[in-house]
């Protein structure tokens, strides 16, 4: 699955390493990054569904750099 925010997203779970951060300031923050004067057809309920889901569906798969794993806590 492609999606435009990823490397936004991962950048900013990255920074906050184990504790994670709710969806609703993920996607504040991916607005933000991508939100302009110029940019109209970008809403925040647009980007909020899309991380949401993005996420959603990442954690249903192991591998995914975006799930708490086991090993974590080593």
């Amino acid at each position: 699955m492609e999606n435009p925010f990823y490397n936004d997203i991962y950048e900013i779970l990255q920074t906050k390493g184990c504790e994670g951060l709710p969806v609703g300031i993920i996607a504040k923050q991916v607005y933000n990054r991508h939100a302009g004067l110029f940019n109209t057809e970008l809403t925040y309920e647009r980007v909020y569904q899309n991380v949401r889901f993005f996420l959603w569906a990442q954690s249903c798969k192991p591998s995914s750099p975006f799930t708490k794993r086991q090993d974590d806590h080593l």
